[in-house]
């Protein structure tokens, strides 16, 4: 098992009011006009009954003004409350932001009810600043603050309307500026704008997907690129197409010229964070290892033991370590940190074990999608170490837990990495391999010779491999023995094989073990059952063991309705049954 939440998280769940009379600047919520450099935009009339939704968007505008450092982001969004139920979609409205780097200021929240216009800031209401974290139960704290308020009064046919603007000065890495910007993907959108300038003087690439009719212009002495749509219809998606298919209306700004850029700039911050000083504490850890182990196999394997059940998994995304990893001496002494500590304490243990490593950035959510994207530091969120053995590559993620053997590990379904290098790197494909061993192996010994309508006895054993064995183990280690009974029962009884192929079944005992050298669990049960027959007298088998399932391949028309499929790969079952 592993965390994904280790260079970004956001906020919203568990809630602590701040006291706005002492909080700080970036604290606090601004107030005021919008900037001059904002274009006002207007949100077109909604014809009756063009939609039965809930909610319609009637307006959605995005405007950027880019530069090294400090950068604004204007926002401008209209709802039209169409039903009962859009009251709730509209009820509550929430805004985040991180106050070491951010300054929110609200424009206006005001709604519009025929021809009246009621300004919810004017009338009296103000946002509460909550301290909320949603990602606690992964051990992640982002230092996020969101504004809430909930606008009194609201009714069906109003339109709500909602104006910020976000400012960021942030100078970690140089504040190369860098954004995404999508639409709603699901969502018909009446009216959209969206706009980005920065210094003429001032290299920025940008690309466009589904984006038609978005130009580039020079505008006094700045660079601009907008478009205004009207009725976009939501994209058809390729279903179970792989990531770089999705039909996203897009559009990427980065001030980064390559991945080898970004590698560049990377690579630093895990290069201090994994120094090992002679006289650490943790060059104890190093020679126990070093004497335990006989090979280098060995000594990676429990290297990786130790950052996986020594150190627990913590995410502190505030300030720089939403980037900057804790060095090794601060997470040792601590015992814990995220994805970024993790792999600079591994690296510096590999490393006075003489193993080749090194740190490779990797994104959970891009997949496949990542060489299409533009080069930015933000498409990240998660770190691997990839060591080097006799000529193979292992990878190692320290936020994992149960990995016990370099045989037993699979290759991450990321798909692509950036290694972190001096000299700088461009991307890596990361190519999954068959596995060497079935995640689940199920054997089945049936003595049925009593006769083929007689009571059968039987016996069946599954041995659990990787994360199967670790999350199922961490299941029912923490159950009592009673309890446990209960859930291996209750374990085999929905296992399809015997509810497709025996009536009547009794389980007589059930019993766990579980190897944590390797990292497998066996589970065992014996048991009767009188068993399910097809054919006719002349001929009589057990029903088959397999996969029912029926896959349409057809889809709806649409961008890359000719896509291929993905498919779980890899993965490897083995069943097997003696009669």
């Amino acid at each position: 098992m592993h965390k994904n939440i280790c260079w970004s998280a956001r906020a919203i769940l568990c809630s602590v009011v701040v006291n706005p009379s002492t909080a700080l600047a970036a604290d606090a919520l601004a107030y005021g006009p919008a900037a001059a450099w904002v274009v006002p935009q207007q949100a077109p009339a909604a014809a009756s009954g063009e939609s039965g939704a809930p909610l319609r968007i009637l307006l959605t505008d995005v405007q950027l003004n880019l530069a090294p450092t400090v950068s604004e982001s204007y926002f401008d969004n209209v709802l039209l409350i169409q039903t009962p139920q859009g009251l709730a979609g509209t009820g509550n409205i929430a805004v985040s932001w991180r106050p070491e780097t951010d300054l929110l200021t609200v424009h206006k929240l005001r709604i519009l009810r025929a021809d009246k216009e009621i300004d919810v800031l004017g009338s009296g209401q103000t946002f509460s600043i909550l301290r909320r974290e949603d990602k606690l139960e992964y051990a992640a704290l982002s230092g996020l603050l969101t504004a809430v308020i909930q606008p009194e009064g609201l009714q069906v046919g109003d339109r709500v309307e909602l104006a910020y603007t976000l400012k960021r000065t942030d100078a970690l890495l140089g504040g190369v500026p860098e954004q995404l910007v999508a639409t709603q993907p699901g969502a018909a959108l009446a009216r959209v704008h969206l706009r980005a300038r920065w210094p003429a003087d001032y290299k920025l690439t940008w690309r466009a997907s589904f984006l038609d009719g978005l130009q580039e212009s020079r505008v006094g002495d700045a660079i601009e690129v907008s478009t205004t749509r009207d009725n976009d219809e939501p994209l058809v998606q390729p279903v179970g197409a792989p990531a770089r298919f999705a039909a996203i209306r897009l559009l990427q700004i980065s001030g980064h010229t390559s991945w080898g850029e970004i590698s560049r700039l990377l690579f630093p911050l895990f290069d201090r964070a994994s120094k090992l000083s002679r006289t650490s504490p943790l060059q104890t850890e190093v020679a126990r290892i070093r004497a335990a182990a006989p090979n280098a196999r060995g000594r990676i394997e429990a290297a990786l033991r130790l950052v996986q059940d020594q150190i627990r998994y913590v995410y502190l995304g505030m300030n720089d370590a939403r980037i900057v990893p804790a060095d090794v001496e601060t997470t040792w002494s601590r015992r814990f940190g995220d994805c970024k500590a993790k792999t600079a304490l591994l690296l510096a243990l590999l490393r006075e074990l003489d193993v080749e490593a090194e740190p490779v950035a990797v994104s959970s959510v891009a997949g496949d999608a990542l060489p299409a994207r533009l080069p930015m530091i933000g498409m990240f969120n998660h770190v691997l170490v990839r060591a080097t053995l006799a000529g193979k590559t292992y990878w190692l993620d320290g936020s994992r837990s149960g990995d016990r053997q370099l045989d037993d590990l699979s290759v991450p379904n990321y798909r692509w990495g950036l290694p972190l290098r001096a000299a700088g790197a461009e991307l890596l494909k990361i190519e999954a391999v068959p596995l060497s061993s079935p995640i689940s192996e199920t054997r089945i010994t049936v003595d049925a010779s009593a006769g083929p309508t007689a009571p059968a006895t039987f016996r069946a054993e599954t041995l659990l491999r990787a994360d199967a064995a670790t999350v199922m183990q961490q299941a029912i280690s923490a159950l009592t023995e009673k309890q446990r009974d209960t859930a291996l029962r209750a374990y085999w009884t929905r296992q399809s094989y015997w509810s497709h192929n025996w009536d009547e079944v009794t389980l007589r005992a059930v019993k766990s073990e579980f190897d944590d050298t390797r990292g497998i669990l066996r589970l065992s049960m014996e048991g009767q059952g009188t068993m399910n027959w097809q054919g006719d007298q002349h001929l009589m088998w057990p029903l088959c063991v397999g996969n029912g399932n029926v896959v349409d391949y057809k889809r709806e028309p649409g961008p890359n309705s000719d896509a291929p499929y993905l498919t779980d790969f890899p993965a490897y079952t083995r069943i097997s049954e003696r009669i």
